[in-house]
């Protein structure tokens, strides 16, 4: 039977476990910031060479899932965002405060190739601008895919008082709402991390591997639920 652990004061509810894993408690480096429930950690030791957490860097070996906060913001995800174009080019509007490299923009009539144009996008004001798609009878569509912060919810900390946070460590299942929106997502398919501690299905730059997808996010439910190896 699927299990939820509690939710973190007025933190919001990023990350669940469904089944295995243990939540560990560890001490938090001092100077790691903007860490949301869903990222993923990896060990470090402080200036007296004890061990403790970070987030997940490059080079690093991850060993786990954060299931607390330290965060300014919260940030929603959109995956696979259905929009009907009558242009080529043009500007889609969407809620504002949307999260730079999270931006994916498939071209359905053009084997979902990601047409995202940066260079024309205001992220700040949920512009996101796309180019050259494809158009069939003067009509096409296109998937986006973003996260965008949470109006409703304010940044929390759940390591004051403590120093401690806890991370999610060993075989089992986890669903999150934490991961790269911009990468597609194919159940059995392995799941990585990248350089800023972001899941991911993206196993380019040095990534490394953390399980396996058993559940791929829809616009309709975007949590991404993976087996945690």
């Amino acid at each position: 039977m699927a299990s939820t652990l509690p939710d973190l004061g007025r933190g919001k509810l990023t990350a669940r476990k469904l089944w295995g894993v243990s939540a560990i408690p560890h001490k938090i480096a001092e100077n790691a910031d903007d860490i949301i429930a869903g990222n993923v950690a990896a060990l470090t030791v402080d200036a007296n060479g004890n061990p403790v957490v970070k987030k997940y860097g490059a080079s690093d070996n991850p060993i786990g899932i954060f299931f607390g906060h330290r965060c300014l913001y919260f940030y929603v995800p959109v995956k696979n965002l259905e929009v009907e174009i009558t242009t080529t080019s043009g500007t889609i509007t969407v809620q504002p405060y949307v999260k730079n490299g999270s931006v994916a923009v498939l071209d359905v009539l053009h084997n979902n190739n990601d047409k995202y144009d940066a260079s024309h996008s205001d992220l700040d004001h949920g512009r996101i601008a796309y180019a050259s798609a494809v158009l069939q009878n003067g009509k096409g569509k296109l998937l986006v895919s973003y996260l965008y912060r949470d109006p409703n919810e304010s940044g929390f900390d759940s390591t004051l008082g403590t120093g401690m946070i806890t991370v999610l460590r060993g075989r089992g299942e986890i669903a999150t709402t934490i991961y790269d929106t911009s990468k597609s997502y194919v159940v059995g398919d392995k799941l990585y991390v990248n350089a800023n501690g972001m899941l991911t299905s993206d196993s380019s730059g040095g990534n490394k591997e953390i399980g396996i997808i058993t559940k791929a996010p829809t616009y309709q439910n975007p949590e991404l639920v993976f087996e945690m190896k």
